[in-house]
């Protein structure tokens, strides 16, 4: 029996394997706030619907070098425009990897992202909260950079809204190039984690 890549044309497979052009993580400075107020009231209700505890016991983060949103670091920026020149000018793909909910609904995520880095290309946002998640969104990961000139993919391993207040891990990225990349070469796209 054949596996699906030898049952594919030769020229077909080469584009499988994306090629790393680089990796490494941000170590963004993170507050954990009590959430109170209007926010509070709001989300209380929320909180039960989605069995989380009480809204009154809930914390958000917020970046320390962030703008008046506070959701993301300004690293990301700095990140973005590497990535983007390591795509030769053009706009990369970007995929990105969240995790949890928001305190604010009316402030979704991936949008705030987008401006933040001014990204008008295309993009993927995809709620990663487990292993078999994680494995499903590398995946997801591999074929999408097999058919685009360049992706920067972010895992974003942030609970905006945590019931504890303990520190999230750091940011995640890899910036992939479709290519024929040699065995060695391949980027490990588990070293990334939940």
């Amino acid at each position: 029996m054949t596996s699906p890549a030898e049952r594919l044309p030769a020229d077909c497979t080469a584009a499988i394997a994306p090629r790393l052009l680089a990796q490494g993580r941000i170590h963004a400075v993170t507050r954990r706030l009590p959430v109170g107020g209007t926010a509070c009231s709001e989300l209380e209700g929320r909180s039960r619907r989605l069995g989380m505890p009480s809204a009154k016991r809930l914390y958000r983060t917020v970046f320390d070098d962030a703008g008046p949103s506070g959701l993301f670091s300004a690293e990301l920026v700095r990140l973005w425009e590497k990535a983007c020149r390591m795509a030769g000018g053009r706009t990369p793909y970007l995929l990105y990897l969240h995790r949890g909910q928001h305190h604010d609904p009316r402030l979704p995520l991936l949008p705030e992202l987008l401006d933040l880095l001014g990204h008008r290309g295309p993009v993927h946002a995809l709620r990663v909260e487990s292993r078999p998640a994680l494995s499903d969104a590398l995946a997801f990961a591999r074929a999408m950079a097999s058919r685009t000139d360049a992706m920067l993919l972010l895992h974003d391993p942030t609970r905006r809204l945590a019931a504890v207040n303990t520190p999230d891990g750091p940011l995640r990225y890899l910036i992939l190039a479709r290519g024929n990349a040699p065995a060695k070469a391949q980027p490990s796209l588990q070293t990334v984690e939940v």
